[in-house]
């Protein structure tokens, strides 16, 4: 099976991972509709908007992971509104729109080492 065929085939698309930081597969998972469940962790939070285009819930409790996706189960309407919202995200997700968001990162990351030096200085 493809694996477009496998998104097309499911309803909630769940994603426990605490370590991927970019989340190729939400974005994949949003541009066939699927609302999708993950923990808040890694990059999911930059990638799924809870209680827009899914639920995130907190990393490593497995009871509230599994209390989100039977929401989903249980309301199809839910999943419906959820699924719109994650495809229309994705639509406007552009590689360029992620190259100049990494590349922000990384000039605010390094910003603090090229602000000038102020030194203190006490006159007596």
């Amino acid at each position: 099976m493809e694996l477009a065929e496998v998104y097309a085939s499911s309803d909630i698309f769940c994603f426990p991972s605490t370590t991927d930081t970019f989340g190729q597969v939400l974005l994949e998972a949003a541009a066939s509709g699927l609302p999708t469940v993950a923990v808040a962790a890694g990059g999911a939070p930059e990638l799924v908007r809870h209680g827009e285009t899914g639920l995130v819930v907190a990393p490593d409790d497995t009871a509230l992971f599994a209390e989100a996706i039977g929401e989903l189960a249980r309301r199809p309407e839910r999943r419906s509104e959820f699924g719109a919202a994650a495809r229309a995200l994705a639509l406007k997700r552009t590689w360029q729109l992620s190259y100049d968001e990494l590349r922000r990162a990384y000039a605010d990351a390094v910003a603090p080492m090229h602000a000038p030096l102020r030194v203190a200085s006490a006159v007596a």
